[in-house]
């Protein structure tokens, strides 16, 4: 199996890409059913060819325009850490109060001793999205770690 990321500027020019080809082919097809002049009973294949090729450039077009108009929820609110045991915390959170109307699906947890997260201690995925939370465990000892926590979303708009 492979897997294949394809980065958010990739996907705006592939659906660039089809709302062009869309349209040079709508436009080829009309002046083919105006050559061929008015046809009788269903219509010929051009026009049936036409009608299907319109029905996929409106539909490209407002595939574009809602990839152009997504964004991703806000961060997740009321974040708060609480010591669980000498070498574990407890992290509690909210859902965004504003999702921008994107489906979160589950958090990912990451935390690290260093703002750059390099190197990242771990990482959890919290698949319950009614009452997120998560423990953090095998640290070191509690009371001298600093950590720095990202709690990135997963979903789909």
């Amino acid at each position: 199996m492979t897997l294949v990321v394809v980065s958010l500027e990739g996907r705006a020019v592939h659906l660039a890409t089809l709302v062009q080809e869309a349209e040079q082919r709508v436009s080829e097809l009309q002046a083919h059913v105006r050559s061929e002049g008015p046809s009788e009973g269903e219509g010929s294949d051009q026009e049936r060819q036409l009608k299907a090729w319109e029905w996929r450039l409106r539909l490209f077009r407002r595939m574009q325009s809602g990839f152009e108009h997504a964004n991703p929820p806000d961060a997740p609110s009321v974040v708060r850490l609480s010591v669980s045991s000498n070498k574990s915390l407890q992290v509690d959170f909210h859902e965004p109060v504003y999702v921008n109307s994107a489906v979160v699906t589950k958090y990912k947890v990451f935390w690290s001793s260093s703002p750059s997260f390099s190197p990242m201690l771990g990482e959890i995925i919290v698949d319950d999205t009614t009452s997120p939370q998560c423990n953090i465990t095998g640290l070191t000892s509690v009371n001298s770690t600093k950590l720095t926590i990202s709690i990135p979303f997963y979903g789909h708009s």
